[in-house]
């Protein structure tokens, strides 16, 4: 089995990435299905806004990636994510495919919280791995 999920010099940076993404829907109430991220309100804003208390996998690392921008008026936040966050969502999918399903985004939006958080588990253990 090929190792190598992560450039070398950003393997621990993407793993840093997933973890705080992770944690950002760690628990049900901050994880959201079918929107990148929600307000209080439950109203679509961009997953870097303040006001962002929800997430999707993908939100929560648009909202934590640092090499991504600040277009807080992009509700959609598809253009926020750096390479960074690119690369983090290369090794989700590579966990989601893990679990048997096409994408981090069938993971996030068909299936259960439980289901999410083992996919960002794969995805750390696969982040830390070494490079050969």
């Amino acid at each position: 089995m090929n190792a190598r999920y992560c450039a070398p010099l950003d393997r621990l940076e993407v793993r840093a990435l997933l973890v705080a993404a992770r944690d950002d829907v760690a628990t049900p109430g901050r994880w959201v299905s079918g929107y990148l991220a929600l307000d209080k309100h439950g109203k679509l804003v961009s997953p870097r806004a303040r006001e962002a208390r929800q997430f999707c996998a993908w939100g929560a690392l648009a909202k934590n990636d640092p090499s991504g921008t600040d277009h807080e008026e992009d509700p959609v936040g598809t253009g926020q994510m750096g390479e960074l966050g690119v690369e983090a969502l290369r090794v989700l999918d590579r966990a989601a495919r893990l679990l048997n399903a096409d994408s981090a985004l069938v993971v996030n939006d068909l299936g259960t919280h439980r289901l999410v958080l083992r996919m960002f588990a794969r995805a750390i253990a696969l982040a830390g791995k070494p490079n050969p």
